[in-house]
């Protein structure tokens, strides 16, 4: 099984010719671009920004957010580890908790509900936020 070559459309203001030229993309790139929908990372952050205005929600998502990312590698661990799947497990409850309890203040529905991609723009909001740019 092998990668289809893809190519794109490449605008005439972004150097594309008048006949249509093509530029050729990597599988990698191609599917990155059906994955974030054709929207650039700032996008997506841009628009999860949007539905996390309320303080309170800001401040449980800035804690809640890096409890759940490091659930994950110390969850891959615990089976390595005697005991420890006690420490991933309570910081995933604990940091969806901070989740929901921050969208309840929101008065809105966390955005994953509408398109499961948000569940990966969480992580790069944080990021964002914490380097002021969010």
């Amino acid at each position: 099984m092998g990668f289809r070559k893809v190519t794109r459309m490449l605008p005439r203001e972004q150097g594309g010719r008048a006949g249509g030229g093509r530029l050729p993309e990597t599988p990698a790139r191609a599917y990155g671009d059906r994955m974030l929908g054709n929207r650039t990372s700032a996008e997506w952050i841009s628009e999860y920004s949007k539905s996390h205005t309320h303080p309170v929600n800001r401040l449980c998502h800035t804690l809640g957010i890096p409890m759940i990312a490091a659930s994950v590698p110390l969850a891959a661990a615990s089976p390595f580890v005697h005991g420890l799947w006690k420490v991933p497990a309570g910081l995933f409850v604990v940091g969806w908790t901070f989740q929901f309890v921050g969208h309840a203040f929101e008065r809105k529905p966390p955005e994953f509900l509408k398109d499961w991609r948000f569940l990966f723009v969480g992580l790069r909001w944080w990021a964002a936020k914490v380097a002021g740019r969010a």
